[in-house]
């Protein structure tokens, strides 16, 4: 069962998102600092971290950091009332998946953390690449090509449209077939 962990020191965030998202098929942990969330994530290991910036132990740029250093692509979701350009581009150059205002629109929010559930459980699928002909096959150690043959492991099983763009003579043709 996904587990989503909410961590806001308003009662009424927490309890609106619980009932938002705690159903029989997600599960929902809440906490109110900065030390708490931590240690609810290291205990939860929740596929999806709803964050608010700012907490009474702390800020929620410390919890994300502490959060990254355990599970460096965690789908980590920003809240805040008192949201600024700064703040909100900094969280995002830190890898946040999203950064929100208070008010919250929870339509908004659903239709976040559902992405956010989605890429969660991508990140956990193999990277599975097809076996071609010997001389058709994607050879290379480098790490671009090891993330090329994971995006390709990723979008493969899914029905969608992809666009593969690269310089003449790269081997788009191989990950076309690949895909």
């Amino acid at each position: 069962m996904p587990t989503l962990l909410v961590v806001d020191d308003e009662p009424s965030v927490c309890y609106s998102i619980a009932r938002l998202f705690g159903d029989e098929t997600t599960r929902v942990v809440t906490a109110g600092t900065v030390a708490e969330g931590v240690r609810a994530f290291r205990s939860e290991r929740p596929e999806v971290v709803v964050l608010d910036l700012l907490l009474p132990d702390g800020t929620g740029l410390q919890a994300f950091e502490a959060i990254r250093a355990i599970s460096p692509k965690q789908p980590v979701v920003f809240i805040t009332a008192h949201g600024t350009t700064t703040t909100a581009i900094e969280a995002m150059k830190q890898g946040a998946f999203d950064y929100l205002i208070k008010p919250l629109d929870f339509t908004r929010v659903a239709n976040i953390l559902r992405r956010a559930f989605e890429a969660a459980h991508l990140m956990q699928v193999s990277p599975v690449v097809p076996v071609l002909e010997p001389r058709e096959q994607l050879v290379g150690r480098a790490p671009v090509i090891q993330e090329v043959c994971k995006q390709i492991g990723r979008v493969a099983p899914q029905d969608v449209n992809v666009l593969i763009l690269s310089e003449s003579g790269t081997g788009k043709e191989l990950v076309a077939r690949s895909v």
